[in-house]
């Protein structure tokens, strides 16, 4: 039932047809949440890799568990839910900023540096976010920025 469920692709809501140019495939969330419960952290990345749907806390979930040999895997995972997360959210970025800094770090300062940069690029007309990007402190984690807030 579980991988019939996944075979037929979700519908998308009539609101997001007009800028979505991907067809979305099927949704894996179940599955990647079974097997991230069983440990298996790896085959949980390749399902979610694929051109599938997944929740985004999946997903995030998915990138907390990876460890340092898998940075970069979990970068792209943070990344995207980060970028929907911008894109979706209007005037409050708290919780978009503390998704770039779970990002960054999993990226040494430099690199890091050259993605809040690239942020600052794409996301311009957001002026509320590039301002709430200059408070990141490369060296601190989200909990330690929320609890000094």
């Amino acid at each position: 039932m579980l991988l019939a469920r996944e075979k037929s692709p979700t519908p998308a809501p009539a609101w997001q047809t007009s800028w979505r140019a991907k067809p979305r495939g099927p949704n894996v969330t179940l599955r990647a949440q079974w097997l991230l419960h069983e440990g298996r952290t790896s085959e949980a990345l390749a399902l979610v890799v694929a051109p599938s749907e997944c929740h985004e806390q999946v997903l995030l979930d998915i990138a907390a568990a990876l460890d340092k040999a898998h940075d970069g895997e979990a970068f792209a995972l943070i990344d995207g839910v980060a970028q929907a997360e911008i894109v979706r959210s209007q005037g409050r970025y708290e919780q978009a900023v503390d998704l770039v800094q779970l990002a960054c770090n999993r990226l040494d300062a430099t690199a890091a540096q050259q993605y809040l940069a690239l942020l600052q690029d794409g996301f311009k007309a957001k002026r509320n976010f590039i301002k709430a990007l200059t408070t990141l402190s490369l060296g601190t984690t989200v909990q330690s920025r929320q609890s000094a807030a």
